[in-house]
């Protein structure tokens, strides 16, 4: 079954190349309707032997047109993936959304080719000007690289070392490895080994590297080891995430207060995430025992404070669920101290 899709697959290319270079005659693309910053289906320009080597539907690739000559187009060949940034492949990317386009577009544009007139098939789309403006300057390359730079990567700069762990664009973000006397108390730290030697990556560093400064190549660390740093980033930030904010007291616990329009008492209790929470006082004077996000915008602070058996009292009827029963227990241990 296999071989028989492959059979179709390689006699639908055939057909399609046949079809662009019949729609297209040889001739139809010269000096005067091709721009600077067209983005053009084109055959590679390549010998037939290197031509011949490559699958017939991936002959034909986009290329950015940069300059034009009378012997053709110079332009930057285009590639739907990604691929590591190094001494001789510097990618600018064109996003799919901003131009409407299936995928996103990785221009290499380390390297020029010259392309025939000849070879050009179709027209694909046209750059906006800041697009090519940036492609033919190469403003946006901050840095020149001098070694791979990928996913993996640890530099090291003033004997600090960096573990890039994302690239976006032309922007390379890292994580701090650090000897564990620099640990930190709220850091997330994971151990690795550097030369024999033992560092933590502070996982909840970013740092933005500038290849401006000196930056030693140390290694680049297997894909296998990049994935369970992730995997434990990962899990650490979703632990983070599910441990309940730590309350604090804005007001004395007990504190009431009172809304004049609404004619409304509430009992404070702490707070948490910059939102006030405690007790209804309802119109018997009776408090309703069940805790509360409190709105104190306008109400006022009368100054008067529960007792402490009042708050105990309160503490001990509150109708609660797990999220509250840490939190009430740290009240209580605040109200014995």
């Amino acid at each position: 079954m296999n071989t028989l899709l492959k059979s179709c697959r390689q006699k639908i290319c055939k057909f399609c190349y046949w079809l662009l270079d019949t729609l297209n005659p040889l001739g139809i693309y010269d000096e005067a309707n091709v721009q600077i910053g067209d983005v053009m289906w084109c055959i590679m320009p390549l010998s037939k032997e290197k031509l011949l080597q490559i699958t017939v539907g991936h002959r034909i690739r986009p290329f950015v047109i940069c300059e034009i000559t009378p012997l053709g187009c110079i332009g930057y060949s285009c590639s739907s993936k990604s691929i590591k940034y190094t001494s001789k492949s510097i990618l600018y990317c064109i996003h799919k959304e901003k131009y409407s386009i299936n995928k996103t577009s990785y221009v290499d544009i380390s390297k020029k080719y010259l392309i025939p007139f000849d070879n050009i098939q179709s027209y694909y789309f046209q750059l906006n000007n800041e697009d090519v403006n940036n492609i033919l300057t190469k403003k946006f390359l901050e840095y020149q690289i001098q070694h791979e730079y990928g996913k993996g990567t640890i530099l090291k700069k003033d004997n600090v070392y960096y573990l890039i762990y994302k690239i976006v664009e032309s922007t390379l973000y890292a994580h701090e490895m650090v000897t564990k006397n620099k640990i930190k108390k709220n850091g997330l730290y994971k151990p690795f080994s550097i030369k024999g030697n033992i560092y933590y990556i502070n996982l909840s560093s970013q740092i933005e590297i500038n290849l401006k400064h000196d930056y030693e190549f140390i290694q680049t660390i297997l894909p296998k080891q990049l994935h369970e740093i992730e995997k434990q980033k990962k899990k650490v930030f979703k632990e983070k995430s599910n441990q309940l904010p730590i309350p604090y007291l804005k007001y004395p616990i007990g504190s009431i207060f009172y809304e004049s329009f609404s004619d409304h008492k509430f009992i404070y209790l702490y707070n948490r995430k910059g939102k006030s929470y405690g007790c209804y006082v309802n119109e018997d004077d009776e408090i309703e025992l069940m805790i509360r996000k409190l709105d104190l915008e306008y109400a006022k602070q009368t100054y008067e404070i529960c007792s402490d058996g009042e708050l105990k009292d309160i503490m001990e009827g509150i109708v609660t669920n797990d999220e509250n029963k840490r939190i009430l227990h740290q009240l209580k241990q605040q109200l014995k101290s």
